[in-house]
């Protein structure tokens, strides 16, 4: 099915999946729902409400490649060891990631409060991927700053852990990712990608994201080497 990612802002109980909205909802412009139909097609369920005022909840449950189920939900202070071991995890993995494992600086008890506040949160929020009740991924969007001029713009990360790369995890959690922003009110969403990850780079772009500049040097690598940086943006 197509994601449903047309929700209410703010207030209120939010109907998806082809349920009727209530009378001022905030939508998803046409134009950047279509592409997403095509790359998110087989999202079986969904699910996105606002419980009160500035604060989303975020649900839903993917169906992989192999046949497995993937539940995607908002990160809670409770899931703080988690999230530092997959964090951890992912960036031992691959030489892609801004920071290296030994440069992450949050104690399990500072991890809780980040949490905390992004799920208290009406425009940043957390997303984890369990599968079998196990974190094997990491989502979020955050805001660019507070300022008038950049409040309309977030930028998003994403990092699955390795033994789970190829089975839609990661295209589940930006489609996620996009629709909380679009929920949020953003008018902009943005990343940064290793020129090499080209595999990222095609997801990206599958989901309409294009590309607006590149920074030849933008990584150096412990490998001694220096990375170009792709930056991309999404309209909303």
């Amino acid at each position: 099915c197509a994601l449903p990612i047309s929700t209410a802002v703010r207030k209120g109980e939010v109907k998806v999946a082809g349920r009727a909205f209530p009378p001022g909802a905030g939508l998803v412009p046409e134009a950047a729902r279509e592409p997403l139909r095509h790359a998110f097609a087989d999202l079986n369920l969904a699910r996105f409400r606002t419980q009160r005022e500035e604060t989303m909840e975020y649900h839903q449950i993917v169906k992989l490649k192999d046949g497995s189920e993937c539940v995607l939900r908002n990160g809670t202070e409770q899931d703080s060891k988690a999230v530092l071991d997959v964090f951890v995890l992912t960036h031992e993995q691959t030489d892609y990631l801004l920071t290296y494992p030994d440069e992450n600086a949050l104690s399990a008890e500072q991890e809780a409060a980040f949490l905390k506040a992004r799920h208290e949160s009406g425009n940043e929020i957390t997303i984890l991927a369990e599968v079998n009740g196990t974190v094997v991924g990491l989502a979020g969007i955050g805001a660019i700053g507070k300022q008038e001029k950049i409040r309309h713009r977030a930028d998003l990360g994403v990092s699955v852990d390795a033994r789970y790369w190829h089975l839609g995890i990661g295209k589940a959690l930006l489609g996620a990712c996009i629709a909380c922003a679009g929920n949020a009110g953003y008018d902009q969403l943005e990343l940064t990608v290793v020129a090499d990850n080209r595999v990222a780079i095609a997801l990206y772009e599958k989901a309409g994201f294009t590309e607006f500049g590149r920074n030849p040097r933008g990584f150096k690598s412990r490998k001694g080497t220096y990375q170009e940086v792709v930056s991309m943006r999404l309209e909303l």
